[in-house]
Order: C-alpha cells, then structure tokens, then sequence
C-alpha cells in the first residue's frame, strides 16, 4: 500500500471533538503501518512525526463515526499533508486535514522522513488556515500539565489542546476547530489560557527572554 492510497480504519466511541483528532493519528499511525513504516521502527531510530496545524469540520455534530478513510495528500516543503474523512455507514459525518513534519527526538530539529514524501499536495477536504491571536484577550485560568497529557514524543498529545481550548470557551462542539501548534508544552509545567470571544484560544508559558510565548492558538466557528 502506498501512503496516498486510501486507507480505511473502522471506530467506535468518538463522542467528543477531542476524539476526531485522538483518531486522526491512530489512523495515520496505522496507515504508515500498512505501508511498511510503523512508528515503532521510526522511534527506534531516534525520529518522530509532530503536527504544526490539525483541523476538523463537523458536518453532523451528534453523528458518531464508525469508520475514518485517511490518505496522504502530499507535501508542502519539509511538511506532509494528511486527509480524512469521517463516516457513519455511508453518510459523511466529519472531514479533517492535518499537516505533520519529520523531527529528530534527541536534536527536536526537522529531518526528512524514512518514508518517501509524496509530491505536492492536492486539494484538502478542509484548508487549514494560518491563525493569530486577536486582542482583546480574557484571562481563562491555568492548566497543569499531568503525566496524563504526555505522548511518545514526550510533550502534550495534539488531541489535549483541543480539550484545553473547548473547556476555556465553556464546552460545547463548534462547526468547526482548527489547531496551530508553536511551541511544546513539556510535562510538569503549566500553561495559561486566555480567549477571545467564543472564537479563539491560546496558550501561554513563559520561555528565556520570551514572557508569556504564545505554545498554540485555537479557532473555532459556531
């Protein structure tokens, strides 16, 4: 199987909006599987995939999936791009686009990947925007970083920030909810989340010389 092959993964129990993106990689993870480069081999060598930008639209909010069919759309420069669409029977439920890049763990500096990187990348089921953090900004509390949240590549697993940015807008599933990933949050750290309206969210840590570094923004359509 190649990696713009469609590659379908059947699912149950997705329920929250965090769910779709916890899939997402499953389903990515298992489709490079099924072309021959899991992700134990690449982490036994030292490399690992990080997202910069994830996103979902829900086309049917209180519609549980019970499949996901993802491919490879291809790359753009040292990043790759991954579709999915999301499926109750026959009816499309959800479509989702990710954008992933090679690291090397130890350097946490861009590699290319042990796998052939596509050409350039097709149409995306969902375009996934460049997002910036407007003002005004209202302060929504402090999360501690628990073991809980931490991912083989030993910082937040993507699928929390959505959680971090759905609780500081009161709940609820948006229309729509893209995610830009700046920053790593670390383990045993805490992150501070402010919102503007009931559209964006960001996250913020204090670095060296960098007070209050934006980590990710979230934007989310109602």
């Amino acid at each position: 199987m190649s990696l713009t092959e469609e590659f379908i993964l059947p699912l149950s129990g997705l329920r929250r909006p965090s769910d779709f993106f916890r899939a997402m990689q499953h389903a990515g993870e298992r489709h490079l599987a099924a072309a021959g480069y899991p992700m134990d081999a690449m982490l036994a060598c030292g490399r690992s995939l990080m997202l910069s930008h994830a996103g979902v639209r829900f086309l049917q909010p209180d519609a549980a999936p019970d499949s996901v069919r993802t491919r490879m759309l291809g790359a753009r420069g040292a990043h790759a791009e991954r579709a999915f669409w999301f499926y109750r029977g026959s009816e499309l439920v959800a479509v989702a686009t990710n954008r992933c890049f090679c690291i090397d763990l130890a350097t946490r500096k861009v590699v290319r990947p042990n796998w052939p990187m596509p050409g350039a990348a097709a149409s995306a089921p969902l375009r996934l925007r460049r997002l910036t953090m407007p003002e005004p900004r209202a302060a929504c509390g402090v999360r501690a970083i628990d073991d809980g949240c931490i991912d083989y590549n030993g910082h937040v697993n993507n699928a929390w920030y959505c959680d971090f940015a759905l609780d500081a807008l009161g709940g609820g599933v948006p229309r729509e909810i893209q995610l830009q990933f700046m920053h790593e949050i670390l383990p045993h750290t805490s992150v501070a989340l402010f919102r503007t309206g009931r559209n964006y969210v960001c996250g913020t840590q204090d670095a060296p010389g960098e007070p209050d570094r934006i980590c990710f923004i979230a934007s989310c359509e109602w």
